[in-house]
């Protein structure tokens, strides 16, 4: 298993550069351009989530993308901040419509995810993305 940390200021512009990042990094593994876009597409909805909820009122904090390998296996994605967390059992994972301005984000890391899941311990709050990838998709020097 390989595990690589990246970690920025949770502003819009830094979020997209550490998503575009792990991406990049991830594009050493595997082969599937299209995996790699969902990929990009569930870190930009977390890392924006993070940027957007996590530090109200103009406070300042971190995101944190860890990225684990386990390759032929799986790709862990684990997105954190130290903000305000989030009640995890009142979380609706519903497609809020065409008409919405905003909401989206964890009904689409619900569907691009094989598993998600979210966790807050010692002041951290993680939003774990597991996607399961069959050994077609990586490289062979993985």
């Amino acid at each position: 298993m390989e595990e690589y940390f990246l970690r920025t200021m949770a502003a819009p512009h830094q979020a997209r550069k550490l998503s575009k990042t792990a991406v990049f990094l991830l594009r050493q593994y595997l082969l599937d351009e299209e995996l790699l876009h969902d990929i990009d597409l569930a870190l930009c909805e977390a890392c924006f989530n993070v940027v957007m909820h996590a530090y109200p009122d103009g406070r300042l904090g971190d995101v944190e993308i860890t990225v684990r390998l386990e390759p032929e296996g799986f790709v862990e994605l684990r997105v954190a901040d130290w903000g305000r967390g989030l009640d995890w059992e009142r979380v609706r994972f519903e497609n809020p419509g065409a008409s919405a301005e905003s909401g989206r984000g964890l009904f689409i890391l619900r569907k691009l995810a094989d598993a998600l899941e979210y966790g807050s311990a010692e002041g951290k709050n993680q939003v774990v993305i597991r996607k399961n990838i069959g050994s077609s998709a990586w490289k062979n020097s993985a």
